[in-house]
């Protein structure tokens, strides 16, 4: 799969950053998605169109070329494979650029990608946004409602399974184990008739499909009422909380919207907070347990305790690039406050102690950081 970032420079030199014509809601939900969730825009290419004019001229001087000069011909074909993508439009339109920050701390643009599978859904979705990561594939459709006019449940099932059966040869990778490569919609109803999008994105949407592993959730935007609902109101209260508060809110700009993502990295105070609320969740459950005589479970309080806080107060996080460290400072400061309690109010340091609170520290610090692991690779 072709990288979907590209540096300012090169985009400056090939083509110039034009605007969005979609609505304000609109345009700031999917800013929000690209810059926040790296998500990406589906390219309008087709299958033929992906590959450069003049293919086989390069594959063919590629092949009698001399060692000297492969170099050299490898680095002009990337550069006119480039320019070529640089031509490409996206679905519903062009969109302005988005800039994010890449893993060595830069700034580059997002580029359409491409997957000519999702093709399929042009005709009924204004635009599509795509991302990838190594498990999951998670598709935004953004539809304007109409009854007559919209994809049956199960041609959106048989176009994940097309589409993942793609991905995972491409990699040469199949999932081992329990693990499967899941594919993930949401779609996003665009009208004024909120009875009549709730009814269709229920019979739409799919919350358990072990079998496939294909799911889909759905919000309603009422763009006249200015409302978003849907009938999986648990699933999508993330997802709801967010396009509410976008309908309600200024338009803001890529840049605005940017600088607040970037600001939201890593918090002392969180780490504080954390740890303070951690070691705070552990006494009151080991108090409760042992005046109820439920020693049996003490352990399983120790290890759960700063996990629920930790955890739970970091998955709030809209920027999880400094999720590892932000977690792991956690609960140093939560195992600090334990051992202080333990061994610094006259506590025994016998060889007991010292292993369970070992052990309480290993065992809890291993299942946030595979917790931290699973959220990240996810993300």
């Amino acid at each position: 799969m072709e990288s979907s970032l590209v540096t300012i420079d090169t985009l400056q030199e090939g083509s110039p950053s034009l605007h969005t014509l979609d609505p304000s809601f609109l345009r700031q939900l999917m800013l929000h998605l690209m810059i926040e969730q790296q998500y990406t825009l589906l390219a309008d290419v087709t299958e033929e169109e992906m590959s450069l004019p003049d293919q086989a001229e390069w594959l063919e001087k590629t092949e009698h070329c001399t060692e000297d000069e492969l170099p050299g011909l490898l680095e002009e074909l990337e550069q006119k494979v480039l320019e070529h993508r640089l031509q490409w439009q996206p679905v519903g339109g062009q969109f302005e650029n988005v800039e994010v920050a890449t893993d060595d701390n830069d700034t580059a643009v997002l580029m359409p990608i491409s997957l000519p599978e999702l093709l399929y859904f042009k005709p009924y979705a204004r635009r599509i946004l795509v991302k990838l990561s190594p498990m999951t594939c998670k598709i935004a459709l953004f539809i304007n409602y109409s009854a007559a006019n919209l994809p049956t449940k199960q041609e959106f099932i048989e176009q994940a399974i097309a589409l993942r059966d793609k991905l995972l040869a491409e990699n040469e990778t199949q999932p081992s184990g329990p693990m499967k490569f899941i594919m993930q919609y949401e779609v996003f109803f665009i009208g004024q008739d909120d009875s009549a999008m709730l009814q269709d994105a229920a019979k739409l949407t799919i919350r358990f499909n072990p079998k496939s592993q294909v799911f889909i959730t759905c919000v309603c935007i009422n763009n006249a009422s200015q409302t978003a609902l849907s009938p999986s109101p648990i699933k999508a209260y993330s997802r709801l909380c967010q396009v509410r508060k976008i309908l309600q809110q200024p338009e803001l700009t890529a840049e605005q919207i940017n600088e607040a993502f970037n600001s939201n990295k890593f918090s002392w105070r969180r780490v504080i907070i954390t740890a303070f609320l951690s070691f705070l969740l552990l006494v009151i459950g080991r108090w409760l347990l042992i005046t109820n005589e439920f020693d049996d479970f003490v352990f399983l309080s120790d290890i759960m305790s700063p996990f629920l806080v930790i955890a739970g107060t970091n998955s709030t996080m809209k920027n999880k690039t400094k999720l590892y460290e932000q977690t792991l400072y956690s609960y140093i400061g939560f195992f600090v406050l334990l051992c202080t309690f333990v061994f610094g109010l006259g506590g025994s340091a016998d060889i007991g102690t010292l292993f369970y609170v070992a052990k309480t520290g290993i065992v809890g610090g291993g299942l946030l950081m595979f917790w931290v692991k699973m959220a990240t690779a996810n993300n």
